[in-house]
């Protein structure tokens, strides 16, 4: 007799790939942090601290934004950057550049933990829901946070360069990311309506 085909099984192949995919992205991070471009093994020191002041920072008109003694412009760009930076200031810069990685990292492994629940237990097993609803609710509120985090980093790295610098909500309601809101409360609304079928496969196993 045929096993009965789980409806999720294409899922099995996703979760598969997905694995392969996260493992090489965290290779690939690792090696951006230690040798790309402003990482701890490369550019021009370990102590050299940068920050991308456009939008923020006017800094055509230069004279209304000073920049402080030890600070300089690279070039024509509006990024300023400081040498020998204080250990708040450089790990400000740290989390500005790379804490958003981080947390697109949380979302594939909670993404990857939904894929596998869904494809090896089946649609209708408690736990598929339940990784959903971690996913659903990790997306806005961690954003959030690490939205919050880097927001005041880029103010402490701002006020270290410039002699005017910018409030931190402000940067925050800039660096929030509204998507990650909607994409949250759709994940959340599926996660409902996977209760309610998880629900009625045991109601309906109770009474054959």
């Amino acid at each position: 007799m045929a096993r009965p085909r789980n409806p999720l099984e294409p899922l099995t192949g996703i979760a598969r790939i997905s694995s392969w995919f996260v493992y090489v992205l965290a290779l690939l991070g690792i090696m951006l942090v230690l040798f790309g471009p402003g990482g701890l093994l490369s550019g021009p020191g370990l102590r050299t601290t940068c920050v991308d002041s456009a939008g923020t920072l006017s800094t055509s008109g230069i004279s209304g934004f000073p920049l402080k003694p030890g600070a300089r412009l690279t070039g024509a760009s509006a990024e300023a950057c400081v040498d020998h930076a204080s250990t708040g200031v450089w790990l400000s810069g740290f989390a500005d550049r790379w804490i958003w990685y981080l947390w697109a990292a949380g979302a594939l492994l909670l993404l990857l933990r939904f894929l596998r629940a869904a494809a090896l237990k089946g649609p209708y097993d408690q736990a598929v829901p339940g990784r959903l609803t971690a996913l659903g609710w990790y997306l806005p509120v961690a954003a959030a946070i690490v939205a919050a985090v880097v927001a005041m980093a880029r103010s402490t790295l701002l006020g270290a360069m410039f002699e005017s610098s910018a409030s931190w909500t402000s940067l925050w309601a800039a660096a929030f990311p509204l998507w990650s809101a909607f994409a949250g409360a759709t994940a959340l609304t599926f996660a409902r309506i996977l209760w309610i079928g998880v629900r009625m496969h045991e109601d309906l196993e109770g009474t054959v």
